[in-house]
């Protein structure tokens, strides 16, 4: 018997199989390194100069002492005889925490909650900083506070609100009117709905809705009642105190105001002028008063403006003769003036008519000699409309209009300025025509002050204006010199 296990011994020893890639650490000394049990380390020569040694050594042991692996053929791979205690444990996924919302987020439940996360009051107060920055550099080209008022916290999430409302709607290259038409209506209670209809499970949970008593709607018929104005009756009283010779200037005013409030609906304005209250506007252009000349030509500028029926009916009124010589006097009534000239003279020939026969061009351009840099800005803006017409650009030209415009100029640009962009803008318009003509110490100014904006803000979004004025200017200027 012993004979047979000492040969069956011999023979698993000679007889190996294919070099496995799993080896026993077994016998390997814990405290040296593993690459020292590994056979991709070690030499063949040393390999089998150990088996031998091995080998011989095991003849001399008994076989329950002997190693607790079998050799492979070629006395390189060990084969273990017992299970090893050592495993190897496959990879899990261990969760130690559970899982939902962490930190700021836990507790959020409403969609606009989760939104504030990502745009938080901070980024909103830097939104309306920058964007009130904007606003006020543009302030100047506006007669009315209202017309370029700065914006808040609520106007800017109203914004997003409304860019989000567009998103759904599948709109980003649609008419901002879109928004109140089909599917949500074309009124404020279109949007209304569909922004209750998009908000339903925002709702409390078991919420139902009731049907108001009477008297709940007997006050909320009453509280709408209350917010509306019936404008026509507000037009009716401040035509009396304006035909009213005993008024004072301080009712005068405050009718005025209420007439300019309510005029910026085309439809008012019309409805003004045929209930007779125009003829009280005319009137008061030559009153005493400058405050209240000032606010009747605000007045009819902005019932004139892209209103054919107003503008022939102030025309038609003599008007303009008045407010052309507003732009001789004081500051204020100068810029009232200006503006309600363009309002008449915008896309109505016979305006522009009557600006010509009463020398307009003229008084214009020496508007420009003033230090009002509001009334430069209108002044500038209205000669680049008039230039944009052929007839009238060669005749601005004859009349010196470019060396007007050139001396407004900086000779170098620090910051962003309407007044230097609504001049370059009259420039290039006057560029168009093949009478430019220019002192030659005149053109090295405004060619070296457009090539610093070329070279300099050509990648700025708030001089792209400006840049592209500057770029039509200083292709005129190199065709001019080579045509010397």
């Amino acid at each position: 018997m012993k004979f047979l296990l000492e040969e069956d011994d011999e023979t698993l020893s000679d007889e190996g199989s294919e070099v496995s890639d799993h080896l026993s650490y077994v016998e390997c000394n814990e405290e040296s390194e593993i690459s020292e049990c590994r056979p991709d380390v070690e030499s063949d020569e040393k390999m089998e100069h150990l088996n031998e040694e091995s080998n011989s050594e095991e003849e001399n042991i008994p076989l329950a002492d002997r190693a607790a692996y079998f050799m492979a053929r070629g006395n390189v791979t060990k084969w273990k005889k017992s299970n090893s205690d050592r495993v190897r444990y496959p990879p899990h996924n261990i969760q130690t925490q559970e899982v939902g919302a962490l930190g700021k987020g836990m507790g959020v439940t409403t969609s606009i909650k989760a939104w504030d996360l990502f745009i938080c009051d901070k980024i909103i107060t830097t939104v309306v900083k920058y964007t009130n920055e904007f606003i006020q550099k543009k302030e100047s080209a506006y007669c009315r506070v209202r017309d370029c008022k700065t914006t808040d916290s609520v106007e800017i999430r109203a914004l997003f609100g409304l860019l989000y409302i567009a998103g759904t709607l599948r709109m980003s290259h649609g008419n901002l009117e879109d928004v109140y038409s089909d599917a949500t209506g074309r009124d404020h209670t279109g949007v209304l709905k569909f922004l209750l209809e998009h908000t339903k499970n925002e709702d409390a949970k078991g919420s139902t809705c009731q049907e108001m008593d009477a008297e709940k709607k007997q006050f909320l018929a009453s509280a709408l009642n209350n917010m509306t104005t019936d404008v026509m009756k507000e037009f009716q009283r401040a035509i009396s105190i304006l035909e009213d010779q005993e008024s004072t200037v301080a009712n005068k005013v405050n009718a005025l105001n209420v007439i300019r409030e309510g005029i910026d609906d085309i439809d008012f304005a019309n409805s003004f002028v045929k209930a007779g209250g125009s003829i009280y506007l005319v009137q008061n252009l030559t009153h005493t008063n400058c405050e209240i000349r000032s606010l009747t030509a605000y007045i009819i500028a902005e019932m004139s403006q892209n209103n054919p029926f107003c503008q022939q009916h102030f025309v038609d009124a003599k008007t303009i003769p008045v407010l052309i010589n507003y732009l001789n006097e004081s500051e204020e009534l100068a810029n009232s003036g200006i503006h309600a000239v363009s309002s008449l003279l915008q896309n109505f020939k016979p305006g522009l008519v009557e600006f010509l026969n009463v020398n307009g061009i003229q008084i214009l351009l020496k508007c420009l000699d003033k230090n009002n840099s509001r009334l430069s800005v209108r002044v500038c803006f209205l000669i680049g409309k008039l230039a944009e017409q052929d007839n009238l650009r060669d005749e601005l030209i004859e009349k010196l209009a470019i060396t007007q415009l050139v001396k407004c100029l900086p000779v170098a640009i620090a910051e962003y300025d309407s007044r230097l962009e609504t001049t370059l803008y009259a420039l290039s318009e006057l560029s168009k025509s093949n009478k430019w003509m220019i002192e030659e110490s005149q053109e090295e100014k405004l060619k070296s002050l457009t090539t610093g904006i070329v070279e300099n803000y050509a990648i700025e979004e708030e001089y792209e204006e400006i840049y592209r004025h500057s770029c039509a200017i200083l292709r005129k200027l190199d065709t001019h010199a080579n045509t010397r």
